[in-house]
């Protein structure tokens, strides 16, 4: 809506981890806006698996190359932070195409993020900064909470919890346990 304040552009730890993203990842030659995209979702998705929460206040939807966070809530935030002059849209060509990068053009406050977060932050970008595009995507799409909803259709974050593996038999009795202790599947 027109006048209404979009809460992303006004959440600092958000802002921060949009530029930090783009601050760890702006010397790859393989960065770009698809890479930056999967970098938020995946520091979000292992945050909201090892603490029950994400870092940022993006909510993602399935797109065709993967997970993004939704439109309505990124490009606010990325065009405000170009019209402040903290990011700047760089264009590059790679591999034939035109690749966008964002490039930080203030320093990043960390300090809003516990050391848990920034070492999550920093385990993510080390385990795909190395992917382009193409690789990161099909990685994404290996999730099952990317293959349950519909095209453009919001991930819900309890579906970062599911696997297709087969759970462990201690899991399977933690799971019996936990059903006992709060009385589930009684009538």
């Amino acid at each position: 809506m027109l006048g209404k304040k979009n809460d992303i552009t006004e959440d600092k730890k958000t802002v921060e981890l949009f530029l930090l993203i783009a601050e760890k990842l702006k010397s790859k030659p393989n960065y770009g806006a698809t890479l930056h995209n999967k970098a938020l979702f995946f520091v979000d998705y292992f945050s909201y698996l090892d603490t029950g929460k994400k870092i940022s206040k993006f909510k993602y939807v399935k797109q065709d190359y993967g997970p993004t966070p939704k439109p309505n809530q990124i490009l606010p935030l990325r065009e405000n932070l170009i019209s402040n002059g903290d990011l700047e849209m760089d264009k590059k060509p790679f591999w034939g195409q035109l690749q966008q990068r964002y490039v930080p053009k203030r320093d990043v406050d960390d300090t809003i993020f516990t050391e848990g977060e920034l070492d999550l932050i920093d385990e993510v970008i080390n385990g795909i900064s190395d992917l382009n595009g193409t690789e990161i995507s099909d990685m994404s799409h290996q999730l099952l909470c990317w293959k349950i909803p519909k095209y453009k259709e919001e991930i819900p974050e309890h579906t970062f919890l599911l696997s297709e593996r087969e759970p462990t038999e201690k899991e399977i009795n933690w799971g019996l346990k936990m059903a006992r202790t709060h009385e589930l599947g009684n009538s």
